[in-house]
Order: structure tokens, then C-alpha cells, then sequence
């Protein structure tokens, strides 16, 4: 109701919110001498104590939120400041520094969510595949530069399962949550990098002497080596990952997740109602629901493969499909905001509706 009105209409309710809290202290201040009248001092000091305890609970409760607020403010300070200073990076240096700040960004905040998951008991989900991915990804881009295999490996994997990866867990740019911003950050600066290198970066260094990174030859490629390298490595890697996981998640850390009430992917959509009555309800059993969620995300991998690979040989298609999880990831941050304050405003009217309607009967009671 409220986020569609405007600045005057959103001033009128504030005006008559203050209107409000007027009128009930005046009301209050007038009722005290009253109160204080037909009430003994015992029973005063009980209600002074009780206000007190209420007091100093707000006043702690208030101190927190003012905390939190602060550090949201901050996080959308930095969020917009990362945005900007990316933004440049990529337009100034484009085939030097900015792989060096891509690397930067992503392992410094990685390393932030690895101290704050661990406190939350929330760090399994760092054993899921988009870090495995962004390990073998700092690989390519400062050890093994010149290695054809490890390159398509990255373009498949920053393509594939981390675009894709936008849609299907939500990734949102919701500035004042840090924890939003990474999830955004290490899914898109690698298909960001892949493509200022596949299409700028190589063209670049094709007329140099010296580079830094491979040299493309797709004149001596067959269709075999594409499939091998852009389908099939990438294929056998991600299921390595998948054995390993699986091995450290349903076995041999099962017992510790349960016993200190850890998180993992498989628990968080578990907790989905509508992913745990698909996980369940096979002609497998429950306990088959681990390989029903692994064989999901293997399809998953595959599906997602699929946009990578065609990525790979169109500038327009890969453009177009970047821009594309990049105005989705925008276009989920919007709704958050926007349905946010939307319900805030509403809840808030409506409370304010609520005591004006308890006021209106207390004048009603008066004059009768």
C-alpha cells in the first residue's frame, strides 16, 4: 500500500504520526496525577521497577540495533564503493591489474565469510562447488596462465554453474548485506574475467611479443577437443568434487553436522518444504535423498554447461548472457528493496491506524 505513495503522501503520514505521539503524551501526562492518586506506594515502587527493567531493556535492545544499523550503513557504503572501483578497474587496466584485483577482492572477502561462517556454524557451505571452481580458477590466472585446458575449465565453470547459479539461489546486489554482496561477487567477477579475456585480453596480446596469457588456435581445434576440453575435463573435475564432497558431507563429517547443528547446502534445502518433499518422496526412500540432491546438482552442472559452451564462440551471446545474470542479480536486489520497505511503510500505518482508533475510543469513553 504505502510503496506506491509519494513524497507528499508519505509527509502527510509522518505528520500525522507525530500529531499521534503528541496527543498521547499529552494524554498521559494528564492521566499520571490520577494514577499516582489511587495507587499505594508499594504498588508504585512495582510498576517504577518494572519500567525500569523495561527501560533498561530497550535501552539495550535500541544500543544493538543502532549497531546493526551502523554496520549496514557501512556495508552499503562499501558495496557501492566496490561497485564504483570495480567498475574502473576494468575500464583503466583491463588486460593487467584487473586480474590481479579480481583474485584480491575474491580471497579477502572468502576469507571474511570463512571467519564469519565459522562463528554461525554455517562453513560447510564453503565446501560447496563455486569455491572448489574459484580455487582452480586463481590457479589459471597466476600460476598457469598459458595452460588451454585450465582456461576453458575457467570460462565453463564462470559461465555455466556460476551464471546460472544467479537465478537459482537468489544472488541479489543488496548493498547494506556483505553477505549478499560476496555471493554476488564470486559468481560474477569470474564471468566478468572471461570475458574481458576471452574477447579483449587475448586479442591484446596476440599483437605483442611477449604474453602473459595463452594464445588461442582455433583454426588447429577439432570438434573433438572442444568437446573434450569445454565439456568433458570440466565434466570429470566437477564430478571429482562431487565424490569428495560427498565423501566429507554424508560421511565422513555426517555425525559432527548433526551432533553440533551445522548447515550445509543439503540441510539448508532439506528446510525448503517443497525441495524436501521431492528429495523424499522417490521410489528410493529418505535414505536415498543425499544422492537424489547430488544428482540434481549434477544436472544442474550439465545444464548450465550448455549456456558456457555457447558462450564461448559469440561475443554477442556471451555479452548478451552476461548482462543477463548481472541485470537479474540488480533485478533481485530491487525486489528486496522495494518489498522491504514496501512492508515497513504498511506496518507501520498500520499501527499508527491502531492507536488512533484506541485514542478515538478513549475520547469516545470521555465525553459520554
Amino acid at each position: 500500500m504505502l510503496g506506491h505513495l509519494d513524497l507528499d503522501q508519505l509527509d502527510k503520514v509522518l505528520s500525522k504520526a507525530d500529531n499521534l505521539a503528541m496527543r498521547l503524551a499529552a494524554q498521559t501526562s494528564l492521566q499520571m496525577p490520577l494514577l499516582n492518586s489511587i495507587i499505594n506506594k508499594k504498588d508504585r515502587d512495582q510498576l517504577r521497577a518494572k519500567f525500569h527493567k523495561r527501560k533498561q531493556l530497550l535501552q539495550r535492545y535500541l544500543k544493538s540495533a543502532n549497531a546493526v544499523r551502523l554496520q549496514d550503513k557501512l556495508s552499503f557504503v562499501m558495496g557501492v564503493f566496490l561497485l564504483i572501483f570495480t567498475t574502473y578497474v576494468l575500464g583503466r587496466y583491463p588486460n593487467d591489474f584487473w586480474y590481479i584485483y579480481h583474485c584480491l577482492v575474491v580471497i579477502s572477502l572468502v576469507a571474511y565469510r570463512f571467519y564469519n561462517y565459522r562463528q554461525k556454524g554455517w562453513h560447510y557451505y564453503l565446501f560447496d562447488f563455486c569455491y572448489f571452481a574459484n580455487i582452480l580458477i586463481m590457479i589459471f590466472l597466476n600460476f598457469t596462465p598459458k595452460n588451454d585446458i585450465l582456461f576453458k575449465v575457467f570460462f565453463v565453470y564462470a559461465n555455466g554453474p556460476f551464471g546460472l547459479a544467479i537465478p537459482a539461489f537468489k544472488n541479489s546486489m543488496i548493498f547494506h548485506k556483505l553477505d549478499n554482496l560476496i555471493s554476488v561477487t564470486i559468481h560474477l567477477v569470474p564471468m566478468v574475467s572471461s570475458w574481458n579475456l576471452r574477447w579483449h585480453t587475448l586479442q591484446e596480446e596476440a599483437t605483442k611479443d611477449t604474453r602473459y596469457f595463452l594464445t588461442l588456435s582455433p583454426e588447429t581445434e577439432s570438434f573433438t577437443t572442444y568437446l573434450t576440453r569445454l565439456f568433458l575435463i570440466p565434466l570429470s573435475l566437477y564430478l571429482l568434487w562431487a565424490f569428495l564432497y560427498s565423501l566429507k558431507v554424508f560421511v565422513i563429517s555426517s555425525k559432527r553436522i548433526k551432533d553440533r547443528n551445522y548447515e550445509t547446502m543439503y540441510i539448508y534445502y532439506m528446510n525448503q518444504p517443497w525441495a524436501a518433499k521431492i528429495l523424499l518422496n522417490t521410489p528410493l526412500g529418505p535414505r536415498a535423498a543425499p544422492f537424489i540432491f547430488m544428482t540434481f546438482h549434477v544436472t544442474f552442472f550439465v545444464v548450465s554447461s550448455v549456456f558456457a559452451g555457447m558462450a564461448y564462440f559469440s561475443f554477442t551471446v556471451h555479452s548478451v548472457m552476461m548482462m543477463t545474470w548481472i541485470g537479474l542479480s540488480v533485478w533481485n536486489g530491487a525486489n528486496f528493496y522495494m518489498e522491504y520497505f514496501s512492508r515497513k511503510y504498511e506496518s507501520g500505518l498500520k499501527a499508527l491506524e491502531e492507536v488512533e482508533l484506541t485514542f478515538s475510543k478513549d475520547e469516545a469513553k470521555k465525553d459520554k
